[in-house]
């Protein structure tokens, strides 16, 4: 009877989930999806490189929780049969049309490589507004009322992680090596921009970032986050502030009410930052070297950090190697949700000058564990590199601070 009770649970509480949509979204029958307009790329023996899923995403069936019982509570050693919700091994590439941007097409291909096995999805202005019609139909005047593409891009990751999850990268995001044991084991989780960037630019202990984020779907935080975004975006909006409607000081701003536990409405950070995003915005060192200038060195110096995730398969840059001596000087272990103390000003200068105000070479950052390279190309201004890109950065983010 043990057994079977806890089968009905289990079953129960399946059902329930089914039932779940996230908050705007709409339930639709299969009569009512139109086939995605957009066109499929493939790559090598046939496989799907941009699968755009000609197949419709079926919605949920229509089911009315206070009709279903509640469900006993399962035995402790039937907790193990109950599987949470992972994060599925798909990459979200968006871009405004089917061509990519010619830097971006190696950035690309980076997490094609390293990820053989996933499934990478295309989307383009025609089919994220396709998307947005038919999960989100009472969103779609904000969507189209947004004034550059950049707030509909931020807005539309947040769409996609809360309806099918995965894993979204900007397409100046490269990709150093597999993803997968930074995934494994957690539900959700976000990257913060450079220490240098929090520390030098925004005067905070760590600054959130959206280039980068992975989700398993139908997690209430993602509707937390829209809430916010449809909140924000009834104030004034122009093209210089995406960041506080749709980006990263929003995403911040959710993450610091809703936590760090991703099993308990909050979403992960991976801390520290370098794990993520070990290059500094280049236009930014000249504006970092003034002010790291009267900035003394911590006591005892600012080893150079070699990145270790723990508990997990082994993933460090010698994970495979025998007798190997670590590249870094101190080994720094990467954490998945609640982050750990912010590093000083006095170190961010230390390691800034270590460095020569340069970010060290790709190979560098491979060496010391980072899992990806963010190489800031500012397509929301008028990149990639553009020289009024690096003006704007200077006079809107940092002369402010100086």
């Amino acid at each position: 009877m043990r057994k079977r009770g806890a089968a009905l649970a289990l079953a129960l509480a399946l059902l329930a989930t089914a039932a779940w949509t996230p908050a705007g979204a709409a339930r639709k029958t299969p009569r009512d999806i139109d086939p995605d307009p957009s066109a499929g790329h493939r790559l090598r023996g046939g496989a799907p490189l941009f699968d755009t899923d000609d197949d419709p995403i079926r919605a949920p069936a229509h089911h009315h929780r206070d009709e279903i019982p509640p469900a006993p509570s399962p035995q402790l050693d039937d907790m193990d049969a109950v599987a949470l919700p992972t994060i599925p091994k798909v990459l979200h590439v968006v871009w405004k049309t089917e061509k990519l941007p010619k830097f971006a097409e190696k950035y690309v291909k980076s997490w094609v490589d390293n990820h053989p096995t996933w499934t990478v999805r295309r989307w383009t202005d025609e089919s994220m507004l396709h998307f947005v019609k038919q999960h989100f139909p009472s969103d779609v005047r904000m969507f189209n009322h947004f004034p550059t593409g950049v707030f509909r891009a931020d807005t539309f990751r947040y769409m996609l992680m809360a309806v099918e999850g995965g894993v979204y990268a900007d397409l100046d995001m490269e990709s150093l090596r597999p993803m997968d044991p930074l995934l494994h084991g957690k539900r959700c989780l976000v990257g913060q921009e450079p220490s240098a960037h929090a520390s030098l630019i925004v005067s905070a202990p760590r600054h959130v970032c959206n280039a980068w984020l992975a989700s398993a779907p139908s997690l209430p935080f993602w509707d937390v986050v829209l809430d916010e975004v449809r909140t924000r975006s009834k104030g004034s909006m122009s093209k210089w502030n995406p960041p506080s409607i749709t980006g990263p000081e929003m995403l911040g701003s959710v993450m610091s009410r809703t936590g760090y536990d991703d099993s308990n409405g909050g979403c992960g950070l991976v801390d520290p930052p370098e794990a993520l995003y070990p290059a500094v915005d280049k236009s930014a060192f000249n504006s970092m070297k003034e002010r790291c200038e009267h900035v003394e060195s911590p006591v005892g110096g600012c080893p150079t950090p070699e990145y270790v995730l723990r508990g997990v398969a082994p993933s460090g840059p010698h994970s495979g190697e025998e007798g190997v001596a670590m590249r870094g000087e101190s080994e720094t272990e990467i954490t998945r949700g609640e982050p750990g103390e912010a590093v000083s000003r006095s170190w961010v200068c230390c390691r800034l000058r270590r460095e020569g105000f340069v970010n060290p070479d790709r190979e560098e950052m491979v060496r010391r564990g980072s899992f990806a390279l963010h190489h800031w190309v500012h397509t929301w201004l008028d990149g990639p590199d553009a020289r009024v890109t690096n003006v704007w950065r200077r006079r809107h983010l940092l002369d402010e601070y100086l």
